[in-house]
């Protein structure tokens, strides 16, 4: 009798086509990985099904150290978060951090959701709930749901990577590695397309984090 097909049979069948082809293809690069990892980006990003670093930038097995959760939060007080970063700055010495929010995040639909439920996620978007609550003239020129959707989406990402800039985590790492470049990045999920956020708009230089 065959094993019916599953979605996690399925995952473990083109693993073994991907892996049979890689190794066939790039030998020496399987070889190198299989010893050492040397990313030169930290991606901090959601962890949308739909939002996948590597894929949608193209990379290498190698090329990203990544660390997604939903909305892209990055919380100061979350130990797991800190450890993250820590790794990636300290141990791996990447150059450079990208914290990357997209469109149609229902993280960041949610939040704005007074009764959603969730022991958990409740608590856990009040970060980005308090960030539209605390900069409501942000939205006060855009007439949709969609367009406020996306600017919080973006508000998001520079609250996160202020986050990082302000942690003692970083300011230890910049005394190592002064190189250091931090980034925000939107991705539009329908163009399929990445656009960076100059942190130092006026828009963002006002926003009022709490």
């Amino acid at each position: 009798m065959e094993t019916p097909v599953t979605p996690v049979t399925s995952l473990l069948e083109r693993n073994k086509v991907w892996a049979k082809t890689l190794l066939a293809k790039e030998p020496a690069l399987v070889q190198e990985l299989a010893v050492t990892q040397k990313p030169k980006v930290l991606w901090i990003g959601c962890s949308d099904s739909r939002v996948c670093p590597e894929l949608l930038t193209n990379s290498h097995l190698g090329e990203v150290f990544v660390y997604r959760n939903i909305a892209n939060v990055v919380n100061s007080q979350d130990i797991g978060t800190m450890a993250y970063l820590e790794y990636a700055l300290m141990n791996l010495k990447v150059d450079h951090v990208v914290v990357v929010g997209h469109t149609g995040c229902g993280g960041i639909k949610g939040s704005l959701n007074v009764e959603s439920p969730g022991e958990y996620l409740k608590p856990y978007l009040e970060t980005i709930a308090n960030l539209y609550a605390h900069n409501e003239s942000h939205f006060a020129d855009l007439d949709s749901e969609e367009a406020r959707l996306r600017r919080l989406a973006e508000l998001n990402a520079v609250r996160s990577l202020r986050t990082i800039q302000e942690s003692s985590v970083y300011q230890r790492a910049i005394k190592v590695n002064p190189g250091i470049q931090l980034h925000a990045w939107i991705y539009d999920v329908p163009s399929l397309t990445l656009t960076p956020l100059d942190a130092k708009d006026e828009i963002y230089q006002a926003l009022n984090i709490v």
